[in-house]
Order: structure tokens, then sequence, then C-alpha cells
């Protein structure tokens, strides 16, 4: 099982390349080219990490009898999928061809697109692996 420290870790790691992504969607000339690729790198792993953290802590929690680490976890899986569709929205309505020449606009798009994903990392790190740290250590104990 992967630990919460893990988890963390690739908390830090799609924080960081969508803080990349924010900067570049405000910079004063426009690459389309990496943004696209940018883009995809960070869906990728924001769906990558939606696993890890299924496997590592949801399919336990929701079993378990701490009933604040089960709710997280199922409000984990819930409120997830909608930060993956909300990216993949985002992707969808912003081809090459618009970024070429919408760049004006990109930048708020990018970041209202961009809000969810960081609410959602904030809100695993206080809420759900807080629960998982005290149910897990409990059921170690």
């Amino acid at each position: 099982m992967q630990s919460i420290e893990c988890l963390r870790n690739g908390h830090r790691l799609i924080a960081g390349q969508a803080a990349y992504l924010a900067g570049l969607a405000r910079a004063g000339f426009p690459d389309p080219a990496s943004i696209v690729m940018l883009r995809w790198d960070l869906v990728n792993a924001v769906a990558d990490h939606s696993l890890r953290v299924d496997r590592a802590l949801c399919r336990t929690l929701t079993a378990c009898s701490d009933l604040l680490a089960a709710r997280a976890a199922w409000a984990h899986r819930q409120y997830h999928s909608t930060i993956q569709d909300g990216l993949m929205r985002f992707v969808s309505a912003w081809p090459v061809t618009r970024l070429a020449t919408e760049w004006d606009r990109f930048g708020d798009a990018a970041e209202t697109a961009l809000a969810p994903l960081f609410e959602h990392l904030a809100w695993e790190e206080r809420e759900l692996f807080a629960h998982a740290e005290r149910a897990l250590s409990r059921r170690a104990a």
C-alpha cells in the first residue's frame, strides 16, 4: 500500500504542474504546443493520483468503522470525478486553434479550470488524509 506521504508527494507534483500551466497561460506570448502537452500531462497525473488514493485509502476507509474517515473517502470518490471531468472539459474547450486565436482569454479560462483542482488538493490534505491517518493508526493499534 502506498503511504500517505507518497500521496502528499503526488499533491506537490500536481500542484507544481498546475501552477506552471497557470503561469504559462498568463505569459504575454502564446505557446500552444507547450500548453497542450502540459495540460495532457496534468490530466493524466490527476487521473493517476485519483487511482492511487482510491487503492491506498478509499477502498479501506469506505468499509471502516470510523464514520468520518468513511465519509471522507466517499466524498473523495464523488468529488474527484467532477475535478477530472472539469479538466477534460477545459482541454476540449481549448484546442490548439483556439489557443492560437484567443490567447488573451486563455489565462482566465485556465485559472477558472484549475481553481477546483487546487481546492480539492487542499481538501484531501486537510480532510481525507487527516481522517485516514487517524483511522489507519487506530486499526494498526
